[in-house]
């Protein structure tokens, strides 16, 4: 993967998310 926004880090996140329903390891969230 190559270096991308933070914003765009948080969205892949949040769609596993939704995708699994389960938490994909995101730990560095702005809110």
């Amino acid at each position: 993967m190559m270096k991308k926004e933070k914003k765009e880090r948080i969205m892949n996140c949040i769609s596993f998310d939704e995708l699994l329903n389960e938490r994909c390891g995101c730990e560095e969230m702005p809110e």
